[in-house]
């Protein structure tokens, strides 16, 4: 990008194929600070440390990264899919190393994974009076409409899974 350090940047981007997201995030800090001090939108620095977060298996990090790439950028229909990445992943239930399974939640965790999940299913979706210039960009960035219908029923299968795990926890419940 022009607008922030392109060493920097590059570094990160392979420290981040290289799955090292601790080394990205510090390179991408790095080309974020000169992009703010060349008075430039750092949308596109938010952007890449939440990719960097995400695989790291921070969620929540991720997740308020990309928010502020769609503040700062917020036509960019790019920043709002990958809200709802962070959102789907957060959802999914973590494995225990152990066991190998998913680790066990409340049904609180279970009911704000669904919210979630309803969530990243919104976002996905194409908001009304987009313009078609940014679906183009989208399309053209990778963002198809065959992507988000893909995503769109991973949510959906996700959201059946949430619920029934919901339905039995409270049945469990109500049988104590």
């Amino acid at each position: 990008s022009d607008e922030c350090d392109p060493v920097a940047l590059n570094l990160g981007q392979l420290h981040a194929l290289m799955r090292e997201p601790q080394a990205a995030l510090t390179l991408y800090g790095k080309a974020a600070r000169s992009a703010a001090a060349a008075h430039k939108s750092p949308a596109a620095i938010a952007s890449l440390e939440g990719r960097a977060h995400l695989e790291n298996g921070e969620h929540e990090l991720a997740r308020a990264k990309f928010e502020s790439a769609m503040q700062l950028e917020p036509s960019k229909l790019a920043h709002r899919y990958n809200v709802a990445a962070a959102l789907y992943r957060g959802a999914k239930p973590a494995v225990d190393r152990a066991t190998g399974k998913p680790a066990p939640r409340t049904p609180d965790e279970v009911a704000q994974a669904q919210r979630d999940i309803e969530c990243a299913a919104g976002l996905a979706e194409l908001p009304e009076g987009v313009s078609d210039a940014a679906a183009k960009e989208a399309a053209k960035a990778g963002l198809t409409q065959a992507r988000r219908a893909d995503f769109l029923k991973r949510c959906a299968a996700l959201g059946a899974a949430l619920e029934t795990k919901l339905r039995s926890a409270a049945e469990a419940h109500a049988a104590r």
